[in-house]
């Protein structure tokens, strides 16, 4: 999972999206704003999304401001694909409190540092932010699929200087955990303190006041994961 996320979140920054079963081709796409500064993330708990608007858009209403997207190492295959149409992200149903919609994708046969999907925190079109989440324990969502994926929470500290943050090296990696998956939706609570770097990644300090995105990786070559209604909890 060595860091390559130079630039792949810049795709989406005015993408075409919706659900693949309430499609609006009238729909403005949606877009992030101009600008942006950091921000403190509000609300008990803090959603992040539960995907019920029918865009990538993160929920607006505890400061965040981002799109999903999903990017690979380009040694196998991905859907969505990495850099097209990612409306397909959305698919129904979710988890029960939230039906309408989840986050899904699903690949095979990557062989090199994998694939996953992710969405920046307090972004603007062509630049990021940290938001301070400090404030919360852990973050809260409901999953389900084959296999395992780990979900991660970067910083400043662990994402690269090209991407944004202050690493200096190829060993960049943000604090994460490994989630096992099972086929029906399941709530689980991270704690933050159950968060860790990989064993290869550059050491940083775990600083949750400058966060900058979240991600959830293939733990493995072939995969099929959902994610629904994901907040931040005190």
């Amino acid at each position: 999972m060595r860091s390559s996320w130079i630039g792949c979140w810049l795709l989406f920054a005015t993408c075409s999206c919706g659900s693949t079963e309430h499609h609006d081709a009238a729909k403005p796409a949606p877009s992030l704003p101009d600008s942006c500064s950091p921000e403190v993330a509000t609300g008990e708990p803090a959603l992040l999304d539960d995907f019920e608007d029918g865009d990538l858009l993160l929920d607006t209403g505890a400061s965040f401001h981002g799109l999903w997207y999903v990017n690979n190492d380009g040694s196998g295959e991905q859907s969505p694909a990495a850099g097209a149409d990612a409306t397909t992200l959305l698919q129904s149903p979710g988890a029960a409190s939230s039906p309408r919609h989840a986050l899904h994708t699903s690949g095979h046969d990557f062989t090199k540092w994998g694939a996953f999907v992710a969405a920046r925190l307090n972004a603007a079109k062509s630049y990021a932010c940290s938001i301070d989440v400090s404030e919360y324990s852990g973050v809260s969502l409901s999953v389900k699929g084959e296999g395992a994926l780990r979900l991660n929470l970067g910083t400043v500290a662990t994402t690269p200087i090209d991407d944004g943050g202050e690493c200096h090296t190829d060993a960049c990696s943000d604090y994460g955990q490994v989630v096992e998956l099972s086929s029906d939706f399941r709530r689980i609570d991270v704690a933050f303190s159950e968060l860790s770097q990989p064993s290869w990644a550059t050491t940083a300090d775990w600083d949750p006041t400058r966060a900058l995105r979240v991600s959830f990786w293939a733990d493995g070559a072939d995969f099929d994961f959902w994610v629904d209604d994901f907040s931040f909890y005190r």
